[in-house]
This record gives structure tokens, sequence and C-alpha cells, in this order.
């Protein structure tokens, strides 16, 4: 009876596999935000053609990810190559996408750090809900003193990078607050 079974997948109906946000309620309204920043992206070879998108920190993804509209922006032109993409629901999509090499992000702290090979994929994770905010940070005691070192959310960026472990740099965690 208190099997959990968010951890199994469902046969039949055309093996149709839908995500649901899940979330603990607590107190403070059972919020949770992904490591999810704003950066700007761009060829190194044209570093004064960037653009500011949101980037997902992922450490459970093992390659990094360009959105084709992202892609499309920097002008990355090499051939279309097949990918496996694997979910956590286990299932396996064979997908087609670009490459794109010599891609670098800039902090808004202004650090500028070289990305790996991107993978072009439209299945990027996009929900802004889970964007940290200086205002979230306020409303916990703990973390009042990091809210102003939060970029205010800009509601006219769009996720489009997703970092994986692919770039262990950038995921290493220098610096956290329990809880």
């Amino acid at each position: 009876e208190r099997h959990l079974a968010l951890l199994h997948r469902e046969k039949g109906d055309g093996d149709k596999v839908t995500s649901k946000c899940t979330s603990v309620c607590n107190a403070n309204g059972g919020l949770s935000c992904g490591k999810i920043v704003p950066v700007d992206v761009f060829e190194r070879e044209y570093p004064g053609r960037s653009y500011r998108v949101y980037a997902i920190l992922d450490e459970q993804s093992n390659s990094s990810l360009i959105s084709s509209e992202l892609a499309d922006d920097l002008g990355i032109s090499t051939p279309s190559e097949p990918y496996l993409l694997t979910t956590c629901s286990g299932t396996k999509e064979m997908k087609f996408g670009h490459r794109a090499a010599n891609i670098s992000i800039e902090s808004m702290a202004g650090n500028v750090l070289n990305l790996p090979t991107l993978i072009e994929c439209d299945n990027i994770p996009s929900n802004k809900n889970e964007i940290p905010t200086p205002e979230l940070a306020q409303r916990f005691p703990h973390l009042r003193g990091i809210a102003e070192h939060i970029p205010p959310l800009d509601e006219s960026l769009e996720i489009h990078l997703l970092i994986g472990r692919d770039a262990p740099e950038i995921l290493k965690v220098r610096e956290f607050i329990n809880g």
C-alpha cells in the first residue's frame, strides 16, 4: 500500500509518459527552485555577439544541451547527427541535432567559462517557476544574506541551455547553505 508508484512506468495507452511536478509542502509554501541562472552565451570567435538566456545546471545529465532556437541565433550550421535521448523514466528516443562547439558563457558576475560541445535538443525543461529569485530567498531567514546576490527574474528570457556533467568545473559547488 505504501509502495512508490512514481518509480514505475505503466504500460499501455501507447506508452505515453507524462511528467508531473512533485513538491513537498511546508510552512513557507512548498517552494522548490532549480539551479537555473542567467548567462550571456556567445561563440568564442564572436564574443561581441552574445545572447542572454537562462541555463539549467544539471548534475544528473551527462551531456550539455542547447535549444534549436539558440543554436539558430548563434548560426550553428554543422551537419545534424543522431543521438539517443534517455529520460529519467527510462524512455529512449533517437533524436537528431547539430553539435555546437566553441561556445562560452559569461556569468552575471563577469566570469567567462568555456562549454563542452553542446547537442541541439528541443527537450530542455523550461519551467520558469523553478528559477530562484531574491524575493524567494528573503522568505527564508537562513537565505536572506544571499538574496542580494540572486539576479531578479527576467520574464523576457527563456531557458535555452542545460549544462550537464560534461562541464564539471561549471557544476562544482564552491559554497552552500544547508536547508
